[in-house]
């Protein structure tokens, strides 16, 4: 009858345990899933140079736009890649452009997810000319497992000319380079100055009330705020 007893009253005890420890690893792998991927992410610095792809001369001044992309590892998160940060850069008389290396943490991003770093993009704009989309120098993987992606450290970006009429090159303007770092956070202002350089070109493009109006969209992520232009008679 005691030992009977004694087994109950040990089987009551240990639940409150069992039930403990479930929730105890149910709490990990769901700390584990939100917060997975590294906790400081960074990419860089960058050197390369922009060329004409027909003449391979270098281009001066040609606005480059580098793109970190990623995704979410957050537990739940079902979505692709974003782009996660941005940086832009001039390039000099010779055609070479410099990205210099950032860092950033969970904290400054405002997340409490983990982003799983998957490659960059790269693309250069010069007033009057487009994007070549031919393949560049291969990258290199980086030996750490988690930052295993591609990370483009030495490039040549290469353009040409564009003799396509104005209503084309404005499509060709908005398909080739509007694409905002809507995750850069802060790091998104450096897309201002390439905005800026097309809404310049394409207002003097610009001949239809819709052609007006795409002008606009550059303008408004070039400023930060609604821009405003005037409509030709």
């Amino acid at each position: 009858m005691d030992k009977e007893v004694n087994k109950k009253m040990r089987t009551q005890n240990s639940r409150p345990y069992v039930v403990t420890a479930a929730s105890c690893l149910l709490a990990c792998i769901t700390l584990a899933l939100t917060a997975c991927g590294p906790d400081n992410i960074g990419g860089g610095p960058m050197d390369g140079i922009v060329q004409d792809y027909k003449t391979k001369q270098p281009v001066e001044g040609a606005i480059v736009v580098v793109k970190w992309w990623g995704r979410s590892n957050s537990f739940g998160s079902m979505g692709g890649g974003f782009c996660y940060y941005a940086s832009s850069a001039v390039t000099d008389t010779q055609g070479r452009f410099h990205i210099s290396r950032w860092t950033q943490t969970l904290k400054e991003r405002g997340s409490k997810a983990g982003i799983i770093p998957e490659g960059q993009s790269v693309k250069a704009y010069k007033r009057g000319m487009y994007y070549a989309d031919v393949p560049t120098t291969p990258a290199p993987m980086l030996p750490n497992d988690r930052d295993n992606y591609k990370e483009i450290y030495n490039t040549t970006i290469y353009v040409e000319r564009d003799a396509s009429p104005p209503a084309e090159r404005i499509t060709r303007l908005h398909s080739s380079y509007f694409m905002p770092c809507t995750g850069g956070g802060a790091s998104k202002v450096s897309q201002r100055i390439l905005y800026q350089a097309m809404a310049d070109e394409g207002a003097t493009l610009a001949v239809t009330r819709d052609q007006l109006e795409q002008v606009d969209i550059w303008l408004r992520h070039a400023m930060g705020n609604p821009g405003v232009l005037e409509w030709r008679n």
